[in-house]
């Protein structure tokens, strides 16, 4: 069937492989089995791989599949290298040190994209340096470099990135474009280049920046408006709370002593939530000498803080 139409053929394995319900062959042992018969034929391996990968990436992305990830990146580079990054993106169980090995290794040129990415991927100080220093040197896209060092969030990396571009005059160019567009220092980056370097474009980089910089500047203004307004609502809505009268009801009774009054001269706390306290009631409970936390009531014993706090104004 592979030789007569492969498409449909792959397509049928790939929708041969279940769950393994009923008391049937689990989905890595049917998976391994069709990887085995297709052993020799490498090309068709790996289309059923990729179409797997492709139709049910939810199943093959999991532990239980995992021996076979390397395999798949060793084919993916070997038949369709522009199709690698996106799988060392969506995966989480190959290897990456022999996907880092395969990549550098990869002729006529090393897949330095996906280099940066398995490297960065690793993490450790060592690894996202490496990863850096692929960007500038080999992919010279600074704009990319940026952003890896925004991910990273490294000090060190930012002045790696700023030595690096300072010493090519294109590199200081494209690092000034995207510069107001990024967590860069102009004034710095401006004054890292050498007096007598010719940096093409340099007063529209410049211009640029500035322009981005004012953009940002507007934009944090903006924010700014719109948090002082919404800070005056909500000012002015729990102002409107406050002011409310608060309901007492006839007979209720103090949340201490559960007495209505203790003589018509006692003055009364009510609450905003609406619990009522006789004046000396809550003011001997807030000046008996034990541990306010340790109290079972924490209702009563916040209110007590809240007289505490507030005694002067009452």
């Amino acid at each position: 069937l592979i030789q007569l139409d492969s498409e449909k053929a792959i397509d049928l394995l790939v929708n041969s492989v279940d769950e393994g319900v009923d008391g049937g062959a689990s989905l890595e042992a049917q998976f391994a089995t069709i990887v085995k018969q297709l052993h020799n034929d490498e090309k068709h391996l790996y289309e059923f791989l990729r179409s797997f990968f492709t139709k049910r990436k939810t199943d093959y992305n999991t532990e239980k599949l995992a021996e076979f990830h390397d395999f798949h990146v060793a084919l993916c580079i070997k038949y369709q290298p522009e199709l690698l990054l996106d799988f060392l993106k969506a995966c989480s169980f190959y290897s990456m040190e022999a996907a880092l090995v395969i990549c550098r290794a990869h002729r006529p040129s090393p897949l330095y994209r996906e280099i940066v990415f398995i490297l960065g991927r690793m993490g450790g100080r060592q690894n996202t340096k490496q990863a850096l220093n692929i960007i500038i040197e080999k992919l010279k896209d600074v704009h990319q470099a940026i952003e890896f060092v925004e991910r990273e969030a490294d000090e060190e990396l930012w002045s790696i990135l700023v030595a690096a571009c300072v010493k090519d005059a294109n590199l200081i160019g494209h690092l000034l474009q995207h510069a107001g567009a990024h967590n860069v220092d102009p004034v710095h980056l401006i004054r890292c280049i050498p007096e007598k370097m010719v940096v093409p474009g340099l007063s529209q980089g410049i211009l640029k920046t500035f322009q981005d910089i004012k953009l940002q500047l507007h934009l944090r203004e903006g924010c700014n408006s719109i948090l002082k307004q919404d800070v005056l609502d909500l000012l002015k809505k729990l102002y409107r709370k406050r002011k409310r009268a608060i309901k007492v009801f006839q007979g209720q009774r103090c949340e201490i002593c559960f007495n209505e009054r203790k003589n018509v001269k006692d003055s009364y706390v009510i609450f905003a939530t609406g619990e009522v306290y006789h004046y000396s009631c809550l003011d001997q409970f807030v000046n008996r000498s034990f541990d306010y936390e340790s109290q079972q009531n924490k209702k009563i014993v916040n209110h007590a803080k809240a007289l505490n706090t507030n005694r002067k104004n009452l």
